[in-house]
């Protein structure tokens, strides 16, 4: 993913522990992340499905919610 000083700096303010993370960290963060915009109401994941990966909301809100047990 092409990473801008404006992205690294947002994704680093809105989530300080990656922002302290080590170089090697942030490098790798990047090298692996793919940038995605999702449209209101859609489904990020569903309970029960594999995670393939962490989601870091950048822009926008999510919303959990768990019907019942």
């Amino acid at each position: 993913m092409k990473v801008t000083p404006q992205l690294s700096e947002r994704v680093f303010s809105l989530f300080p522990l990656l922002g302290n993370a080590g170089a090697e960290v942030q490098a790798e963060l990047f090298e692996h992340a793919t940038r995605v915009e999702i449209p209101a109401h859609q489904f990020i994941c569903l309970e029960g499905n594999q995670c393939s990966g962490i989601p870091l909301v950048l822009a926008g809100r999510v919303r959990v919610y768990k019907l019942s047990e």
